[in-house]
């Protein structure tokens, strides 16, 4: 991070700074460049303070570090030896959901997806920036510049979810803007069950949307009394202002996730244009 750098951050924060004031994003932010830059500016530094800095944690050493994060970084320096970018989760949060939680990182968020299954939404975009640990092209100026510098808990990502009133078979999970929400389906069959009993109405939305279905079996209909099979794999695309069901016909789970974006055409093609 580069001693004059980490004690100017440091003086920031311990003069009572927030961690939201200009001051202290951007004197991360000079932490963050120097970090970056060491690696074309002085790369046999970087090497050795990656080998201190891994000797350190093999004797067992871990500060603020869970076991989790260990061998996370672990993995990185394994898999790209010597790359400053190994240091990258000393400045992040460590997030590990667990099933039915759900995080949003909105633009100029620095993340990075590990590992595990999840359902993954992303905007109409080709503007990922990577600055290290890549085998890809490397733009450090234009990451440097475009991140916010946030610094908060874990907790400020997650997203609660919220059963749907009159919908009692769906979860939706909404943050605060209208790029992005996601709905998930969740029926599980009973032995006995009577009749129409594992039919799922889905909310007619005022804009297309996207359904995949992740486990079960069973029977798409449409009020255009279009009807269709559906298995583990299949995917839908649902118009606006459309009336669906679903209904399991096996025993056990049926999971599917519908996923919408409320944002207008308009303001779309101000967005990208």
């Amino acid at each position: 991070m580069g001693e004059t750098e980490t004690k100017k951050f440091e003086e920031i924060i311990n003069n009572g700074n927030s961690q939201e004031s200009k001051e202290a994003k951007e004197a991360l932010k000079e932490c963050f460049t120097k970090m970056l830059y060491s690696q074309i500016n002085f790369p046999t530094l970087v090497s050795e303070q990656l080998k201190s800095f891994y000797e350190r944690l093999k004797s067992g050493i871990r500060g603020a570090l869970i076991e989790e994060s260990i061998a996370v970084l672990e993995s990185m320096n394994k898999t790209f030896p010597g790359d400053v970018g190994c240091f990258s989760p000393l400045y992040l949060n460590h997030m590990i959901l667990e099933p039915g939680e759900c995080c949003f990182y909105a633009a100029e968020e620095l993340h990075a997806y590990l590992s595990g299954e999840c359902v993954e939404c992303v905007g109409n975009s080709n503007n990922t920036i990577r600055a290290a640990l890549t085998p890809k092209f490397i733009d450090r100026e234009a990451l440097i510049n475009v991140l916010n510098y946030r610094m908060t808990k874990p907790q400020f990502y997650l997203i609660p979810p919220q059963k749907l009133e009159l919908y009692p078979d769906i979860t939706e999970y909404a943050p605060d803007c209208k790029d992005f929400a996601l709905h998930e389906i969740k029926y599980s069959m009973p032995q006995q069950h009577a009749p129409d009993s594992s039919i799922i109405k889905l909310p007619s939305l005022q804009c297309g949307s996207i359904m995949v279905i992740v486990e079960g079996n069973g029977i798409y209909k449409s009020d255009e009394k279009i009807q269709k099979f559906f298995k583990r794999g299949d995917i839908f695309y649902i118009e606006p202002e459309k009336t669906i069901q679903i209904c399991a016909t096996t025993f056990g789970s049926l999971i599917a996730f519908r996923t919408f974006s409320q944002e207008t055409a308009s303001s779309l093609l101000r967005r990208i244009g």
